[in-house]
């Protein structure tokens, strides 16, 4: 693929394999839909380029300019394609509702609910396309803008192509893996498993807030984040009225930053059914879904990562290689969230660790 070449500058490689796969498994799981909409005549001579730079609305009137005139290839093409493309860009510029409000109505006037089946890839397609365009363009400048930039431009054209190749990339991997609905997504499991480091790879690749509970917690107590909390104060810190008021926080956040953002993302233990009770209730509350990933690697991994942390700075968990057993004593599996938890090792790389998240979630995202 074309886009193969731009691999670790403007996309990552587990977002280029996870749209990948989310494009190519989708088209082969829905070739009846895509048949029907031929037969239904939903094929039609549409615009082809439709976004928003090609609208123009005044009191009186709204215009529609520059299709594509030069390749019938390009414009004879589903009507959900076309208004995906529309619908993406209004995403794209953080105006999910009127994304929404747009496929929504257009379904109800064109009596077309498989267009909102599609909606989805659609526009996960034309968001893939959006980046690679950038992308070409980019390098195209390369070379050729950059020395013409004069010392006072304060703008230079192929980084800022750059930039919106990697938002148009990340944007299409949140519809492969998310679609357009918010997501809350948790990231638990036993100390020591890697937990914080996935989450907030998964934090870089979807473009999410990363919130953490240790984090939280001592900025509740007042414990200087990379300081390991005193013995003193260890009683009180981690008390079940501290961490009740940690979680409930935490949850607090991450609900919150969807008010702004497609995705959140939850780094903690929730070792108790209790906590993960509350997060599901919260989430049912608030009509927001939720998917959980549970990391877990070997126990002499565990061991072997809590014993480094001894000899390491900024590290913001307490836990160390001595808490190992009480708190893996406390664990209690997420048994009750089978079948819709998501079970990753992480004891090859983060980005190994990360892709398989996202293919697992994409692979949810066709069922």
């Amino acid at each position: 693929m074309q886009a193969e070449s731009f691999l670790g500058k403007t996309i990552s490689p587990a977002a280029f394999e996870t749209t990948r796969h989310f494009a190519n498994r989708f088209h082969a799981a829905n070739e009846n839909l895509f048949r029907e909409r031929i037969q239904q005549h939903r094929i039609r001579d549409c615009h082809g380029d439709l976004h928003l730079d090609h609208i123009h609305i005044t009191p009186e009137t709204l215009s529609i300019f520059d299709c594509i005139e030069f390749n019938d290839r390009l414009r004879f093409i589903d009507i959900a394609n076309d208004l995906a493309f529309l619908a993406m860009d209004f995403d794209f510029e953080d105006r999910r509702d009127l994304a929404t409000l747009l496929m929504q109505k257009a379904a109800r006037e064109f009596d077309d609910a498989g267009m909102l089946k599609l909606a989805d890839f659609y526009k996960c397609y034309r968001a893939f396309v959006r980046g690679k365009v950038e992308s070409i363009q980019a390098a195209e400048l390369v070379g050729t803008a950059r020395r013409a930039v004069r010392p006072t431009q304060r703008v230079d054209p192929t980084e800022e192509h750059e930039k919106q190749a990697a938002r148009y990339f990340r944007l299409a991997l949140r519809y492969a893996v998310s679609g357009s609905e918010p997501l809350l997504l948790t990231v638990m499991g036993r100390v020591g498993t890697g937990k914080t480091t996935v989450a907030r790879q998964l934090g870089i690749e979807l473009d999410w807030p990363v919130f953490s509970s240790d984090q939280i917690r001592k900025t509740l107590a007042g414990v200087p984040l990379t300081e390991r909390t005193r013995p003193e104060q260890r009683d009180e810190v981690y008390s079940a009225q501290m961490t009740q008021r940690t979680y409930t926080k935490l949850v607090e956040e991450g609900l919150a930053a969807l008010e702004t953002n497609a995705g959140a993302v939850l780094d903690a233990t929730f070792s108790t059914q209790a906590n993960r009770k509350f997060l599901r209730e919260q989430c049912k509350k608030a009509n927001v879904r939720l998917q959980v990933i549970e990391v877990d690697v070997h126990l002499a991994t565990v061991r072997a990562r809590l014993r480094a942390r001894d000899d390491g700075a900024g590290e913001i968990s307490d836990a160390r290689l001595e808490d190992l057993e009480s708190l893996n004593a406390v664990y209690e599996p997420p048994s009750e969230l089978a079948p819709h938890l998501i079970k990753v090792p992480a004891s090859s790389a983060v980005s190994e660790t990360a892709k398989s998240v996202l293919m697992q979630l994409a692979e949810r995202q066709l069922r």
